[in-house]
């Protein structure tokens, strides 16, 4: 508990610091963009009011599928990249 407002405080301490920053989210409930008190999205979007920070949620099921995708383009057989085994 606590991950994501742990990661976004660091964040915010280097960015402040002069760090150019990029705190990133896999959490499916979108916390970060709580957190930062701003939508975020699948796009890096700059964060307000904070320079040198940046912000992107990854959908997580979405990046695998398309990763998988991209598997299957390779040859690889796409029973066995999405079983449930």
């Amino acid at each position: 508990m606590g991950k994501t407002t742990i990661a976004s405080t660091i964040a915010i301490h280097y960015a402040k610091t002069g760090k150019k920053t990029l705190v990133i989210s896999t959490d499916p409930a979108h916390s970060l963009a709580d957190c930062l008190d701003q939508e975020i999205g699948s796009d890096i979007v700059p964060v307000r009011e904070v320079d040198n920070l940046w912000a992107l949620e990854i959908d997580s099921e979405k990046a695998t599928q398309e990763y998988g995708n991209l598997l299957v383009q390779q040859g690889f057989e796409e029973s066995a990249l999405f079983s449930q085994d």
